[in-house]
């Protein structure tokens, strides 16, 4: 009704520019916004359309819970007119909406310090709990933490909310003693967010998080570019430039910065995905396959250059005269394991962190707090993490005291001398040259009670794991090769990738819905960039050789989960996709799965992939098999 009503002009939607699509009405679950002009005739038309509503679907507008929101420049007089005409007289737009702030002043802080006392109300009331450590930590990730999270997904916290939030969980974390004063912090809560792996706990930098949860958005800005809000920003900020060239513009709003911020992070991690090559600068795009992502080292003068003029004329290959022109060896070797398509699609940007290449939060904030540098970020301390944690704290005045309690401890044992004669940091780093449990271990016991030991934990071991006796034959038929439906062929592939090596190579095998052999072969194709992308180039080659045998009904089997999610899916993270899809179109029965294989177990397929180390050819087709494949094939269905 409103949509019609605006086409046929009986009244106008809010737009926020004249190159700003017009919005009319917003609907949020069981809300709703309208926006229309501050104007008699708009007012009574919504009037109208609300009445009618009532009447065709039964259900009423409760007027007592609506308010209305009129821009700053409008009349008192025209606002009580207005409110009179559509029967709501509260007035809103200072409050809060979900949680959000529908106005924003000078002061941010202020706008969301009603998170920090949300996070500080949860966590008083877990103070009089029993808690192990294991619970606070449980408590802290999946509930305190957890609180701004959709705050975060569309503003950018102030860092003084974040250290004020942080401040908080650091309390309930290190706890109080019985006079309810705060215990001694023995480590900063920044080494504390920093992953389990380098010594931390794994709790979030919020503001790190923030950011990466921004980054998502920013994401579906730029691959959705046609989205309302993605086409209400361009008309207000980037008109004239992309949204990855966009800037703050003039008198943005704390939305649009926010978004600014996320796109910051996002910016420093996306690679481009090549097609066409008809959009992608050979100097300020990232187009190389590295991590992380950068631009080439040697610039050229020909900036308006495009990566398809480093093609061959008329030919989707790399002109590899042209590359050693222009760019230095080892980018000329990163652009040569790019794979190109045949068939021409757009440049595309994609997230290289993930495998499908689609950007998720996870992968942002790792991005974020290992590979991007910022303010504030902690390093993870090399070697003993107690030792740097102390030498960085001997300033301090309670470490004096820590240490003379050490040195009465380990004057305890005879195999430690404290001379009192060194420094502080000196003697430190003496008790701590102890604490490694290989050397600490053999100092307090003696070898033979190590023996002993030793002996008993064998026992206990070979008790509860008693020894299995497998054939070969059986260890042949615990995975089993599972023939195809009658009429329709089977392809086992894999292959083979060495980065010290120069080539890859692939090797498959067909056989029927019997098991009877069909044809075999392996063959060296130019070198990649990634075991996946190896398993890619295989498959794509294995294709080709089926489709020019003439068969189409075929299944295939691989033994990469991370391709035939990709395959399956058909997620565009690789430029080889799209041949897949293509190609594939042509087969009357089609199918790819994911072959399982145990540890140890070398299938037909990868022993063919291996198979090219033995020959002196580069290329083989096989019409029956060689000897050393037979025992792969014949008890009775084995692969």
């Amino acid at each position: 009704m409103i949509n019609q009503a605006e086409a046929r002009r009986e009244f106008q939607g809010m737009t926020l520019s004249q190159h700003c699509p017009s919005v009319s009405h917003l609907l949020f679950a069981d809300d709703s916004l309208f926006f229309c002009k501050a104007t008699t005739q708009d007012s009574m038309r919504m009037a109208q359309i609300l009445k009618d509503y009532e009447e065709l679907s039964g259900q009423k507008v409760n007027l007592l819970k609506s308010s209305d929101i009129f821009g700053m420049r409008i009349p008192y007089s025209r606002k009580q007119h207005i409110q009179s005409v559509l029967g709501i007289y509260n007035v809103g737009g200072g409050g809060k909406y979900l949680g959000l702030p529908e106005q924003f002043g000078q002061s941010k802080t202020e706008a969301f310090q009603s998170i920090v006392d949300g996070v500080k109300k949860t966590v008083g009331g877990w103070y009089n709990q029993f808690l192990t450590a294991a619970g606070k930590e449980t408590l802290i990730k999946s509930i305190a933490q957890a609180k701004p999270v959709y705050s975060m997904n569309c503003f950018l916290l102030p860092k003084q909310t974040c250290e004020k939030v942080d401040s908080i969980l650091s309390e309930f974390w290190w706890g109080t003693n019985e006079h309810g004063r705060r215990k001694i912090s023995w480590i900063s809560w920044k080494r504390l967010a920093l992953p389990k792996s380098e010594g931390g706990m794994g709790f979030k930098d919020l503001h790190c998080f923030n950011k990466a949860l921004l980054a998502k958005q920013a994401w579906r800005l730029l691959i959705n570019p046609s989205s309302l809000l993605a086409r209400l920003y361009r008309g207000r900020y980037h008109r004239s430039s992309t949204f990855l060239e966009s800037v703050g513009g003039r008198n943005p709003s704390y939305g649009w910065k926010s978004i600014q911020a996320g796109k910051s992070l996002l910016k420093k991690g996306l690679q481009v995905r090549l097609g066409d090559g008809e959009d992608t600068s050979v100097w300020d795009d990232n187009w190389l396959p590295v991590l992380p992502p950068r631009v080439v080292q040697q610039q050229g003068h020909r900036r308006e250059m495009k990566v398809k003029d480093l093609w061959k004329p008329g030919i989707r290959e790399w002109d590899e005269d042209k590359l050693a022109a222009l760019l230095d060896l080892e980018d000329a070797r990163l652009a040569k394991t790019i794979r190109l398509s045949r068939y021409a699609q757009k440049d595309e940007y994609v997230w290289p962190y993930t495998v499908d290449g689609v950007y998720t939060v996870k992968s942002g904030y790792w991005t974020a707090t290992h590979i991007i540098p910022h303010e504030d970020q902690i390093e993870p301390p090399p070697g003993s993490y107690t030792q740097t944690c102390i030498m960085e704290d001997k300033d301090s005045a309670k470490t004096p005291t820590f240490l003379l309690e050490a040195q009465s401890v380990w004057r305890c044992a005879n195999f430690v001398t404290l001379d009192g004669q060194g420094t502080l940091e000196e003697n430190i780093r003496k008790l701590m040259s102890f604490t490694e449990i290989e050397d600490l271990s053999y100092e307090v016991t003696q070898p033979q009670e190590d023996a002993r030991r030793g002996l008993q934990a064998a026992m206990e071991w070979l008790e509860a794991n008693p020894e299995k006796h497998i054939t070969e034959r059986q260890r042949h038929a615990t995975i089993q090769w599972e023939p195809p439906p009658e009429g329709i062929l089977k392809c086992n592939f894999d292959s083979s990738f060495s980065r010290d090596s120069d080539s890859m190579a692939v090797g498959w095998i067909v056989r029927n819905h019997t098991g009877m052999f069909m044809e075999a072969g392996w063959t060296k194709l130019p070198q990649v960039d990634s075991p996946l992308q190896a398993e890619a180039c295989g498959f794509l080659y294995v294709v080709q050789r089926i489709w020019c045998k003439g068969w189409r009904n075929v299944w295939f089997e691989g033994d990469n989960l991370e391709l035939t999610n990709i395959i399956n899916q058909q997620k565009k993270s690789m430029e080889l996709v799209i041949s897949f899809v293509i190609l594939t179109f042509g087969f009357g029965s089609y199918h790819y799965a994911h072959l399982a294989t145990s540890t140890g177990k070398k299938p037909s397929s990868r022993c063919l992939a291996k198979a090219y180390l033995r020959s002196q050819n580069s290329c083989m087709f096989l019409s029956s098999p060689p000897v050393w494949l037979r025992k792969y094939l014949y008890f009775p269905f084995t692969l």
